[in-house]
């Protein structure tokens, strides 16, 4: 497992999911075992699924509405965006105004690519390389 967690950014990014009513008890856990809480939860960020990126009519619509958010409440929140391809991750990088980007359903072959794409450009997340393990 540990040649595909060296594709992503150096640190072990953890899941915000958690158990009901556990969530400060499990992100303390995560840190004092040497994890990284890149957010405690869904206030202190914004995430773009591909819902939202779907609803806004794109990878630039929905960027731009999330960043003139942030501009209008006078917030300065830092923002995170699901790609499902290669396509849509060439749009994010030639837009940027982005944080992090999070490889949705990517393969492990796939992040590497993806990873080499982004170039140490921004942070970068692959869920499901964190729940693969090599053969």
């Amino acid at each position: 497992m540990q040649r595909y967690w060296k594709a992503l950014t150096p640190a072990y990014w953890i899941p915000a999911k958690t158990t009901p009513g556990m969530r400060i008890l499990e992100k303390m856990a995560v840190k004092i075992g040497g994890g990284v809480n890149h957010r405690i939860g869904l206030f202190d960020m914004i995430l773009l699924k591909d819902n939202h990126v779907d609803f806004a009519g794109g990878i630039d619509k929905a960027i731009n509405r999330a960043k003139d958010y942030c501009k209008e409440k006078g917030k300065d929140l830092k923002i995170e965006i699901e790609v499902r391809n290669f396509d849509e991750l060439q749009q994010v990088l030639d837009l940027g105004g982005v944080d992090r980007i999070m490889f949705d359903n990517f393969t492990p072959e796939m992040t590497k690519k993806a990873v080499d794409m982004v170039a140490g450009k921004y942070e970068t997340e692959s869920p499901a390389v964190s729940l693969r393990y090599p053969s």
